[in-house]
């Protein structure tokens, strides 16, 4: 199962690579820390495809913090000078003038700004600068805070968001998603937060029955409906459900007799709906079989 860090960095690869270079984990030397992402301007001005980083110079690091990596008062605020001072001695190009620090995080480091109460700058609604703590200013954007129109960038900062934000997030995404047809961002809020996109799913009348649409569209593209028919598999039940999705699967991965038991241990319908929806996007084995094995 993909991390929140792993997916931030995937995500903010595949924005950001489309007008710059992107290195993530980036390594500083003689650090055993690594800067989660490097941004380097490449085809135009980043600042002006922008409207949330719309400060980006030509060097931009950002630190993610999530949900799960709550900011260290006394540990993580060391680390940011390290990894601007690093930057700045390892790119030949990079200075003060050109490069800029984010610390992106999911919920607002209460903690971390309290520390540096007199140095704080409220650029915008969830945007926070702090001056004079390090070499170059640094930027903290707070995903629940944060207010725009539903663009990738929103998008790409919401899907890491938290509590009532996260919710209100993914029932705004679910309702657009008949016009938009954003499967990347689908995948990632099926992959972090599976059960709880089925529920809403289902309060939002999305499907009847999730599990039973996505099977049948596997049964039909995978040519198993007869075969299914011949065997005399009942669909209406969770046994049923059960031996169909294992069935599925087997199609298209190897899977041992202890995997196929480990589902076959799950009576939860929304734990075999999400499955189904990975099994549909072309999720992996392994992220698949997490849903049983992770909960």
């Amino acid at each position: 199962m993909k991390t929140y860090d792993e997916l931030f960095k995937k995500q903010c690869k595949e924005f950001f690579q489309k007008f710059a270079t992107v290195i993530t984990d980036y390594e500083i030397v003689k650090l055993p820390k690594k800067a989660d992402i490097l941004i380097i301007e490449m085809y135009a001005k980043l600042n002006t495809k922008l409207e949330i980083f719309n400060y980006f110079e030509e060097y931009n690091i950002i630190e993610f913090k999530s949900v799960a990596d709550h900011f260290k008062v006394g540990e993580d605020d060391l680390k940011i000078s390290f990894y601007i001072n690093g930057v700045l001695l390892q790119e030949k190009d990079a200075n003060v003038n050109n490069t800029t620090f984010t610390l992106v995080s999911s919920g607002k480091p209460e903690a971390f700004l309290k520390k540096f109460k007199d140095k704080i700058q409220t650029i915008r609604t969830g945007h926070y600068r702090l001056v004079d703590i390090a070499l170059i200013p640094v930027n903290i954007v707070v995903i629940t805070e944060i207010e725009g129109d539903f663009t990738e960038e929103y998008k790409l900062l919401k899907e890491f968001s938290k509590g009532s934000d996260l919710e209100k997030f993914i029932r705004q995404f679910l309702k657009k998603y008949d016009k938009i047809k954003d499967n990347d961002t689908f995948d990632v809020l099926l992959s972090l937060y599976g059960i709880d996109v089925i529920k809403i799913m289902k309060e939002l009348d999305m499907h009847t029955n999730i599990i039973e649409t996505n099977i049948n569209y596997l049964v039909e593209e995978l040519g198993m409906k007869d075969k299914f028919k011949l065997e005399g598999k009942d669909e209406g039940n969770v046994e049923g459900k059960q031996n169909l999705f294992i069935g599925l699967l087997k199609r298209k991965f190897s899977i041992t007799d202890a995997e196929a038991k480990q589902i076959k241990k799950c009576n939860d319908e929304e734990k075999l709906e999400v499955a189904s929806f990975k099994l549909m996007d072309g999720f992996s084995k392994d992220e698949i079989l997490s849903v049983f094995l992770h909960g």
